[in-house]
């Protein structure tokens, strides 16, 4: 998401557990730093661990197990 404000409806929208954080590297699309975008969002800390890499983590393992 290009903005904190997005990304904040995005999970009010879906939920945090359906976002996952990444980036278009190596290609150049204006964000640096996905971290400090998360950070900036103000989301709550159970969120922005779930964000972060606690749903990726979730969706590896589970791909695991089937």
């Amino acid at each position: 998401m290009y903005t904190p404000h997005a990304l904040r409806q995005l999970i009010d929208a879906v939920g945090a557990d359906r976002v996952v954080l990444g980036t278009d590297h190596p290609f150049d699309m204006g964000i640096d730093d996905p971290v400090a975008r998360l950070d900036a969002a103000g989301l709550i800390a159970a969120d922005r661990t779930a964000v972060a890499g606690g749903n990726a983590l979730d969706l590896l393992l589970k791909g695991r197990i089937q």
